[in-house]
């Protein structure tokens, strides 16, 4: 009885309205690059300086991502400099790392003061397109 309330329930319960703004929506930490690699980065690929820069397995490099704080409630609009090592995804996605900052937007969106201050998952976000 209760597996069949249970299928009810999920098969005719109400969808929010905006259900396709939570598609493409990857909630888990953010880890943190050491002040400046994140530049040198970018420099490397041709790419302008940006206030955020992140890696994200999740994302073409390039584009455009909203990063959000749910430790602080700030989000920042981030170009995605970096993208992982193929071998490196597998960690990454066991952690539940979703973005690596660049360390001036891990300043503002995880509340650090130094780098390795504290591990990703004193950072939880939510990272959408």
């Amino acid at each position: 009885m209760l597996r069949r309330t249970l299928f009810v329930l999920a098969v005719f319960a109400p969808l929010p309205l905006d259900a396709a703004a939570y598609r493409d929506q990857y909630r888990g930490y953010a880890a943190h690059y050491r002040p400046g690699l994140m530049e040198r980065v970018a420099q490397r690929r041709n790419m302008p300086q940006t206030p955020c820069m992140v890696a994200t397995p999740y994302f073409a490099l390039g584009s455009w991502v909203r990063v959000q704080s749910r430790k602080n409630g700030r989000t920042l609009r981030c170009r995605v400099t970096d993208v992982p090592q193929p071998h490196h995804v597998s960690a990454l996605r066991k952690r539940n790392i979703v973005v690596e900052l660049n360390f001036a937007s891990a300043r503002t969106l995880c509340n650090i003061q130094r780098s390795g201050q504290e591990p990703p998952r004193a950072c939880p976000v939510i990272l959408r397109p």
